[in-house]
């Protein structure tokens, strides 16, 4: 089973409320300034200007586009989902996406935006509605935004604090607008990471959304309902001169040799053409572009991990579920910092979780590590970067 994170506007809502940009008045005042002189092209009255936040903005040198995020509000609280994703070649306008909704003043279910609930109450049903029992009162640490940010301790079952946010949220098979706390939870106990929306008048469950899609594809040997291409058994040939051949001479400033025994990019599986597992060395440099100012096994803080775990991915097995990483559950190199070695030769015809006489969990292991590593390098290029919003 495998867990991925989908990306789209209504998760970058989500990646805004719970952790906003810093954003310069300067930076701001630009985006405004943009967005005002752009507002006819956009559909926006002088009365919608009045009533926007920029979520996000920043300035892709690679492109020169200025890339500006706006969010619709409603007396001064955000609007879930009603986001204009905006880009500036110089003044002029030249691509956008999203909406904003016009009939706010006749669909919101309240005219007033001090709730009834408290963003503690609302956290207590979104806690009970998911089936989690707290071990710590729902305490606030701080606020922000007059009130409408809340942020709680993790209450003993959640991996990060638990944040409440109060937003206005349609109802499904509804002509109503709500205003709502949505509360932020990422369990100990699961892979799930909880947006769950409370209504602030009367504390009733709205909606929830997920932000892991679980996806288990199956196999052709297991699901014979499953159709899969050719080239899922060789059947096509790969081009070497294709557009996924990536190289590349530039070299990160900061490298130290490491070496990773896996099924090498771009196969997606040993069946695939040239999906044999090999050795790859120093695989970043490979890596479009410049996604690469840390070696793949150094930590955000300039820490050398000589097992599965860098600044992008921590990849360990977790059979238990536990969400808890260690280096017992990842692959260990053979060779000290600086020179790492990941060197596990698979058999796939026995258990994939035999650590020996086979080892296969640490070559699964490494894969899972080098593949995410790819993932990341591959979508820096097209502009999924720290400042861009990566999730």
């Amino acid at each position: 089973m495998r867990k991925f994170f989908p990306l789209l506007i209504s998760l970058l809502f989500c990646a805004f409320s719970i952790s906003a940009q810093n954003i310069s008045v300067a930076d701001e005042n630009r985006a405004i300034s943009l967005v005002s002189a752009s507002k006819a092209a956009l559909g926006l009255s002088s009365e919608d200007l009045g009533n926007v936040k920029v979520a996000g903005t920043y300035f892709d040198a690679s492109s020169g586009v200025t890339r500006v995020y706006l969010n619709q509000t409603y007396k001064a609280v955000p609007v879930l989902n009603q986001i204009l994703v905006l880009a500036y070649k110089g003044d002029k306008l030249v691509s956008q996406a999203g909406s904003f909704n016009h009939s706010l003043e006749k669909l919101v279910n309240v005219k007033s935006i001090i709730p009834s609930v408290t963003a503690a109450s609302a956290v207590q049903s979104a806690l009970s509605d998911r089936g989690l029992h707290a071990s710590q009162m729902a305490v606030a640490l701080n606020t922000k935004d007059n009130g409408q940010k809340v942020e709680f301790s993790n209450m003993g079952i959640s991996h990060e604090n638990i944040t409440a946010q109060l937003m206005w949220s349609s109802v499904e098979n509804s002509n109503t607008i709500h205003l709502t706390w949505q509360v932020y939870i990422i369990p100990k106990t699961t892979s799930d990471y909880w947006m769950v929306r409370v209504d602030a008048t009367n504390n009733s469950i709205l909606s929830i959304d997920n932000l892991t899609d679980y996806d288990n594809w199956g196999t052709p040997d297991f699901n014979s309902n499953i159709k899969y291409p050719d080239f899922a058994f060789g059947g096509n040939k790969q081009d070497d001169n294709g557009p996924f051949n990536f190289k590349t001479t530039e070299d990160p400033s900061v490298i130290t040799t490491a070496s990773y025994r896996v099924v090498p990019f771009p196969a997606e599986a040993p069946t695939f053409p040239l999906g044999a597992h090999a050795i790859k060395t120093d695989p970043w440099l490979a890596a479009p572009g410049n996604a690469t100012s840390l070696k793949w096994n150094t930590g955000a803080g300039g820490t050398d991990y000589a097992y599965t775990r860098g600044n992008n991915v921590w990849a360990y097995q977790d059979r238990a579920n536990a969400n808890t990483g260690s280096i017992a559950t990842s692959a260990s190199s053979s060779t000290p910092v600086p020179s790492l070695t990941f060197d596990f030769t698979p058999n796939y015809t026995v258990d994939p979780t035999q650590t020996t006489p086979v080892p296969n969990q640490q070559f699964n292991t490494t894969n899972l590590f080098y593949w995410n590593n790819i993932i990341h390098d591959v979508m820096y290029v097209y502009g999924f970067t720290e400042a861009a919003y990566n999730f």
